[in-house]
């Protein structure tokens, strides 16, 4: 490869980091309004709907359950956006730099949002998992007991 072509390969990468940070950005915002949406109608459902029999003990740790997975999950989510979005941007600066001290610092930095991205997603897909296990337990003792 001679060197315009590496000149341009080296060009091309940061400018697609760069796109990359302007979709995870895009993807953060539509999952916030997504999450408050959802959160929203969650709230109200739960403020709003009246139990006759009340809630057994076993029906009411299991709606705790599932809310707090659920919260989780969402807190999580944002976490996981906002590490992608970190670590692409930090990514794309590095590379453009030509100063190796402050291309490692940023790549350091960049590996720290890396670990949180990954972290925090599993956590997302873990605390979903039990949101929903425990929404599917807390719907058959509601309708066991009636």
């Amino acid at each position: 490869m001679d060197e315009q072509e590496q000149k341009g390969r080296n060009h091309s990468l940061p400018q697609s980091l760069h796109d990359r940070v302007r979709r995870s950005a895009e993807e953060f915002r539509r999952f916030l309004l997504f999450l408050s949406g959802g959160g929203f109608a969650v709230v109200f459902i739960a403020l709003t709907i009246r139990t006759d029999p009340p809630l057994s003990l076993a029906q009411q740790v299991m709606g705790l359950m599932s809310i707090v997975s659920m919260a989780v999950a969402a807190l999580s989510g944002v976490a996981c956006c906002y590490g992608e979005y970190r670590l692409n941007d930090l990514w794309a600066t590095a590379l453009q730099l030509t100063d190796r001290n402050k291309r490692s610092a940023l790549h350091k930095r960049r590996d720290q949002y890396a670990a949180l991205a990954k972290i925090s997603g599993l956590f997302l897909m873990m605390f979903f998992v039990w949101g929903i296990l425990a929404t599917l337990a807390y719907t058959a003792l509601r309708v066991l007991d009636q």
